[in-house]
């Protein structure tokens, strides 16, 4: 079968919109996450909150991003980030994307932004 434009188009659209209905929180934890599929929390989670931007605007792509005050987690080791479906506090919600990341210590005169991008491909098969 060949998948016309329109229809890739609008799977895609269709993905990126349930995206966004389901990344709904960004989390960080202070030891270094496995990569286990289930999880509803990061190991030694210190802070989870909902995801403040969602950018649909690239074909084949979707961009959720996470914003850490300079008043959240100071003093804090940060070795670990994700996005979960809910912004209850752990344990609650699924992973949908973890990544161990280079130690960042957390103090008031820091603000992050971590952004997860997920790209979207859709192939015939």
């Amino acid at each position: 079968m060949t998948l016309t434009n329109s229809i890739l188009l609008g799977t895609r659209t269709d993905v990126k919109d349930y995206l966004e209905s389901v990344m709904l929180a960004g989390a960080i934890g202070t030891a270094t996450p496995s990569t286990s599929p289930a999880q509803t929390a990061l190991p030694e989670e210190v802070f989870r909150d909902p995801i403040d931007s969602f950018d649909k605007s690239v074909s084949d792509a979707v961009t959720s991003t996470f914003q850490i005050l300079t008043t959240e987690a100071n003093g804090k080791t940060i070795r670990g980030v994700a996005v979960f479906t809910t912004s209850t506090p752990a344990p609650s919600g699924s992973a949908m994307v973890i990544n161990s990341v280079t130690s960042i210590n957390k103090t008031s005169d820091i603000q992050l932004f971590l952004d997860t991008t997920i790209q979207i491909v859709v192939a015939e098969t």
